[in-house]
């Protein structure tokens, strides 16, 4: 009798360390496919549903802007070689756009999908001060494009007159 007793033992350990063993791996697995997301903080207590963000992925390609004729003197306007180095990284898939060491004045920059900037060390984007090169974008436009409903009453411009024209 005695044999016997440690032959159950010997079985009951072994069904027990299996199934620990069970246990341990579903648990492995169970982890792995759930992914934690980094920003949930950030959607806790909305008083609304929102889609969560995912982190954009950047393709490896890299361009520089100096080699679209840009130049970093702060004088120069260098809105069409962004505009120009951009539309390539774009028609290729994305990318990194480089901007050199240097003051390089633009108006507008449009970044499309998939596109970042990198700025090396001592590198300045200039925005031009001439409102003339910023176009006024329609945001009730806009919003209905992306599935948002605009403002039910239009926002209205209200321009002063020119001290000129006030004479």
């Amino acid at each position: 009798m005695h044999f016997g007793f440690e032959s159950n033992h010997v079985i009951m350990h072994r069904q027990l360390t299996f199934l620990l063993a069970l246990a341990a791996f579903v648990a492995s697995i169970s982890a792995c496919s759930s992914t934690s997301y980094e920003f949930e903080y950030l959607y806790e207590g909305l008083p609304f549903e929102m889609a969560k963000v995912q982190r954009p992925v950047i393709p490896a390609r890299t361009v520089c802007l100096s080699d679209y004729g840009a130049v970093a003197d702060g004088v120069t306007l260098n809105t069409e070689a962004f505009a120009k180095a951009i539309q390539e990284l774009s028609d290729k898939g994305g990318g990194h756009l480089n901007v050199p060491a240097g003051i390089w004045r633009t108006g507008p920059i449009t970044l499309l999908s998939g596109i970042d900037l990198h700025l090396e060390d001592n590198a300045i984007i200039l925005f031009d001060s001439d409102r003339s090169l910023y176009p006024v974008i329609d945001t009730s436009r806009v919003l209905t494009l992306v599935g948002a409903s605009p403002p039910s009453m239009p926002l209205a411009r209200r321009t002063s007159p020119s001290p000129a024209a006030a004479s």
